[in-house]
C-alpha cells in the first residue's frame, strides 16, 4: 500500500485491488472511509483542471494541482496531484 500523510494523524492510502484501486483514509491505524475505483477513472480525474469524484462518503475534489479529501462531508485536508499519480502508477505495476 501506497500511503501519502495529509497531517499528524490521518493519512490516505492507495492499493491495488484486483483489477482496481482502493483508496482509503486513516485516522492513526482506523480505517475511516474507503472507496474502489478503476485505475483509468483516477487518472483522468488527476489530470483535470477542476473536477470532483465520488459521491458518498469520501470524496476527492481538485483544483489546480490540489486535490482535497472530504470525508461524510468534512474537508480532512489535501495531497497534491503529482503525489497521487506518482502513487496510482506504483500500484498499478503491482
Amino acid at each position: 500500500m501506497q500511503t501519502l500523510k495529509i497531517n499528524n494523524n490521518v493519512s490516505f492510502g492507495i492499493e491495488r485491488h484486483e483489477k482496481k484501486v482502493r483508496l482509503v483514509v486513516f485516522d492513526k491505524k482506523e480505517e475511516l472511509a474507503c472507496r474502489k475505483e478503476t485505475f483509468r477513472n483516477l487518472q483522468r480525474f488527476v489530470e483535470l483542471n477542476e473536477g470532483h469524484v465520488f459521491k458518498g462518503r469520501l470524496q476527492l475534489f481538485k483544483k489546480l494541482d490540489a486535490i482535497h479529501i472530504q470525508v461524510k462531508g468534512e474537508k480532512i485536508g489535501s495531497v497534491s496531484a503529482m503525489n497521487l499519480k506518482k502513487c496510482l502508477s506504483l500500484s498499478d505495476k503491482i
